[in-house]
């Protein structure tokens, strides 16, 4: 039996004044999401806009994005993924006047083989 292990994967990005990305990384475990963790900084003023998933399927939130100011949630979730699964962060900067960096932290718990 393969050893559990845990893994997280940080999507960190600096976004300029009406400036998006979607960052995508591979999945390094068999196993399951266990959370996920949003980081918005003082100013973000719900003016940025985010959602983090697995393949196609959004997972926080459920669909859409969300938008918060000065606060750093945890989301408890069980998320199953496989190893390679794209994982993918997709962060929207709607303020005209300025940059806004965004963090998401994804913590996986599972095993590198079957």
């Amino acid at each position: 039996m393969a050893e559990e292990s845990t893994k997280q994967i940080i999507f960190d990005k600096t976004l300029a004044a009406l400036g998006g990305v979607y960052m995508t990384e591979r999945c390094p475990l068999n196993g399951k999401i266990t959370s996920v963790t949003i980081s918005f900084r003082a100013g973000c003023n719900q003016f940025v806009d985010v959602a983090f998933g697995v393949e196609g399927r959004h997972v926080i939130p459920e669909a859409g994005y969300i938008a918060l100011e000065d606060a750093t949630p945890t989301f408890p979730t069980s998320e199953p993924v496989k190893m390679n699964d794209r994982l993918w962060a997709e962060i929207k900067n709607g303020d005209s006047g300025n940059a806004h960096r965004i963090t998401v932290l994804v913590t996986i718990i599972g095993t590198f083989g079957d």
